[in-house]
């Protein structure tokens, strides 16, 4: 509808539910209120807007498409809709200013590289109902120092926290998650894994030998006692 548009503002209608693919693709907006009406936002609607800085939902959308706001390279916060569930695919990629997003409990999912390439990202808070984190979805976060894997999650995907160049902490609540290929791959500043459970529960995860590739030397932390890497 909008794509490629030089306009800096636009209005969107309170009769408006959905979003549709591409509709403000590479748009010249700045910034934009999502009405409480609109609970779908479908693929890449607003991709590649590169001077869209500030995002408000009014309402709670209930889905996102892959890549909504992918590219959005001056978008600094961003606080997520209620009722939304899964972070898709490519959803904040590259948005490279990208420094706080408040993620509220009730999402499960978070999708293959949701938040690659978010450089300035420093702040991430995940919820205790996330369950999956798919592959890359860290990717290059250069900034994040800190991040805790909830009790609920049972699955990540490989090479998760690649190339977080000052990542120190990594908190793992689950006993039940795998540590996958090259999870920490290229993590030079990692310090300390705090795990919550035994250094027996420790060895009995699921583990690739290749989890922490090229990470630096680090300690793990369990309830009773030490392991060194």
């Amino acid at each position: 509808a909008f794509q490629n548009s030089p306009m800096n503002k636009i209005t969107i209608p309170n009769s408006i539910t959905k979003i549709c693919e591409y509709a403000f693709f590479s748009c010249g907006i700045e910034e934009i209120n999502i009405p409480s009406s609109v609970k779908t936002i479908e693929k890449s609607a607003f991709e590649n807007c590169v001077s869209l800085h500030t995002v408000v939902f009014e309402g709670s959308v209930d889905v996102f498409g892959d890549s909504v706001f992918s590219n959005c390279t001056t978008l600094k916060n961003l606080t997520l809709p209620q009722n939304l569930t899964s972070i898709p695919d490519r959803t904040f990629y590259s948005c490279r200013s990208l420094e706080e997003i408040i993620i509220h409990e009730g999402i499960v999912n978070i999708g293959s590289d949701a938040f690659s390439g978010c450089e300035a990202l420093s702040s991430l808070t995940l919820p205790n109902t996330l369950s999956t984190i798919g592959m890359y979805a860290f990717k290059n976060c250069k900034m994040l120092k800190e991040i805790t894997i909830p009790q609920s999650t049972s699955e990540i995907d490989p090479y998760t926290f690649d190339s977080c160049a000052s990542l120190e902490i990594l908190t793992i609540r689950s006993k039940s998650v795998n540590l996958p290929h090259y999870m920490i791959f290229n993590a030079s500043a990692l310090k300390e894994i705090r795990f919550d459970g035994t250094i027996e529960e420790w060895n009995s995860l699921s583990k690739q030998t290749d989890w922490y590739y090229n990470a630096s030397h680090f300690t793990v932390v369990c309830t009773d006692g030490e392991i060194e890497y």
